[in-house]
């Protein structure tokens, strides 16, 4: 298995999401902390 730092785990922790939800993830800061997400 791949480090857990890896791209493609992102990836495949998210597998069925829309690829622009993924590359906005892997960019982007993480927003799950957040209480909602901006419109």
């Amino acid at each position: 298995m791949i480090p857990s730092e890896d791209p493609p785990n992102i990836v495949a922790r998210n597998e069925g999401r829309d690829p622009m939800e993924l590359l906005a993830e892997y960019v982007r800061p993480p927003t799950k902390a957040l209480p909602s997400l901006p419109a």
